[in-house]
């Protein structure tokens, strides 16, 4: 069964994803997105094989208010799931011959 994982579910593309979808049981990101360690136990411990990526810093405005904040999440947030994805790819290989 397909599992489903979900950034940024707070926010108000996020909240019509979770309020639309009756199909698809969806885990919710509920950690720190600029905290690697928190991505990576995550995904592990649900399994998660397909993620919606929507934590980010918006609109403009509050972007421009708070610029280091905005980039700790919408920069390094990304690169810390995706570093995290890696990761998770590598452990699940089976390198046996």
């Amino acid at each position: 069964m397909t599992k489903f994982g979900l950034t940024g579910s707070t926010g108000s593309l996020g909240k019509e994803i979770l309020r639309y979808n009756k199909k698809f049981k969806i885990s919710k990101f509920t950690g720190d997105i600029r905290k690697k360690k928190d991505i990576g136990k995550w995904i592990e411990k649900n399994e998660i094989n397909i993620i919606i990526h929507l934590a980010a810093v918006v609109p403009i405005k509050v972007v421009n208010r708070n610029l280091k904040k905005a980039y700790d999440v919408n920069y390094l947030g990304t690169k810390n799931l995706v570093d995290s994805i890696l990761i998770c790819i590598e452990r699940s290989i089976d390198c046996s011959a």
